[in-house]
This record gives C-alpha cells, structure tokens and sequence, in this order.
C-alpha cells in the first residue's frame, strides 16, 4: 500500500479490487473498501463485492447497477434468495424460496405499511389484513355453526367497512319464518327495511331485516350468499341468491336497503318471527 501525504491530512490508496481491496484487515486480505473506479466506492467481504456507491450515492446491495433515480438497489444472488429481508426481532434461519421480498417479522408479531405518519395496513400474525377507511381490504370473520338459538351475531365491524357479504351453508331452523339479515350501529337495527324476496311465484316482502329466502319449512335448509354495501353515508343495499331444499326447491332472489343512524359495526342472522331456531348449517361473513 502507498501513502501520499497532501498538505497535512491527505492519505491516497490503490483502487484495489473486490478480491484484493485497496484496504483490508490484518485477518483477511480480501475483506474491505475499494474503489471500483476513481469516483465510486465499494465493500467486499471474502473477495466478493457486497456493497456499491456510486458518483451519485446511490447504493447497490449485491450489484453494481443502481439503476438511475433509485437511492437503493437490491438483488439476491440466486433465484431461491430473499434479495431483501427486513425483521423485527433476531430469528434467522428461515427459508423463503422464490421471494423477491420479505418484509416484517418472523415472530409472532405484526407488520404495518405506513404513509403520511399513519398507518394504513396492518398484517397482524394471524395472517388478517387490516387497513384505513379507503384501503380494500377482504377480512373473514369466524365461521359460525347455526346449529342453536334464534339468531348468529358477528360484531366489532370496523368502521372503514363498505362492503360485507354473509355466506350461508344448510341453514335451516325448526319452523317456517324466513331467514333475515340485520344490520345495525351501536345495536341492531330492526325496523325501518326494504326488502323483498322472490322465487318463481312466491315473493316475500319485509320491514324488519333484509331476506334470504322467499320460502321456508322446517325441513328446508339454504344455502347462498348476500352483499351488503355501503350506498352513501350510512346508506345500505343489499343482493344476493340463495338456493333451497328440502320441501320442494328453488332459487331465491333478493334485494333491499336501510339508513342507519350510524357506522356500521354488527350483523345478526334470524328469522321475521325471532322465535324460530336454527338446527344446521354454518355461516360467516366477510368484509372490505
């Protein structure tokens, strides 16, 4: 190594290269700082280059292409490689095969995506994706059997919702009131509804909750889906479809709306009467 002393401070190396840069440690030679040409700057470790500036401080991580307008420039090494892993705690050894990025934490921990000082989607460890009012986003609640009692609740809808769709599999009950969907604010909403069922001849209106069928026996079980949206304000419509068996069969159509008094923040699954029973079946929502 050469030193040229300018004035009083200067200290001149060679360029030096990856496998030998132009200073290294006393433990391995081709470990260290480098010039890959007179203006950039390079890292090497075991003879292989690791870290890229260039005359415009951009920076390369396993490559020389920075790549023009981009501060920070990653590449793995392989095709298998994880080119960029960022994690909020010390546990390594993982293996993402194929991944260009992994981003988060490997523990039982959340990842968030932040903007403008907010956050505005959350990965929590469950693998749920949440997010603020305007981002869509598609979260399943928890399936619930409709097996007992006169109505299935889900609650705690978070309010930047504009869209929930109930999903009904061989529902049934122990009488002949047809199934309804509530909707509410703070708690549910039972009058106020415009809603209408039909199938072939037979159709059905309601005040007191949105249908899901036009027909219904203890015998007949549903089976289907509706979609509630957010119209404006706190304005709601709905449609869907449901199919059912048992005492006959038929595809049922149907539509309705509400005006809430406030955000929504529940659903309830019953029937007109709120004396009939479920005795089969599952149901399960899910929003955006």
């Amino acid at each position: 190594m050469t030193v040229t002393i300018n004035g009083t401070t200067g200290v001149a190396v060679p360029l030096g290269s990856a496998g030998a840069p132009g200073v290294s440690n006393t433990t391995s030679a081709t470990t260290g700082i480098y010039n890959p040409t007179s203006t950039t700057l390079g890292l090497s470790t075991n003879g292989t280059q690791a870290v890229y500036v260039d005359a415009s401080q951009n920076v390369g991580i396993g490559t020389s292409s920075t790549g023009a307008g981009y501060r920070i420039s990653v590449v793995g090494s392989a095709a298998s490689s994880v080119p960029l892993y960022l994690h909020s705690d010390a546990t390594n050894g993982y293996v993402y095969s194929s991944n260009p990025l992994v981003m988060g934490s490997t523990g039982a921990y959340s990842c968030s995506l932040v903007t403008n000082n907010t956050i505005q989607m959350t990965i929590a460890s469950s693998g749920i994706i949440t997010g603020t009012a305007g981002n869509l986003m598609l979260v399943s609640g928890t399936a619930q059997a409709s097996t007992s009692g006169t109505s299935i609740d889900f609650t705690s809808i978070p309010s930047w919702v504009k869209r929930v769709t109930i999903n009904f599999s061989g529902v049934s009950t122990n009488g002949s009131s047809l199934v309804q969907v509530q909707i509410g604010s703070g708690s549910i909403v039972t009058t106020g509804y415009s809603s209408g069922a039909s199938s072939g001849a037979t159709a059905n209106t309601s005040t007191t909750g949105f249908l899901a069928t036009s027909n219904m026996a203890a015998a007949n079980s549903i089976t289907g889906a509706m979609v509630v949206n957010l119209l404006t304000g706190n304005s709601w419509v709905c449609f869907g479809v449901s199919y059912y068996t048992g005492v006959g069969a038929a595809l049922t159509l149907f539509s309705g709306s509400i005006s809430l008094s406030g955000t929504l923040d529940r659903v309830r699954i019953t029937t007109v009467n709120g004396t009939d029973t479920f005795d089969a079946g599952t149901i399960n929502i899910m929003y955006e």
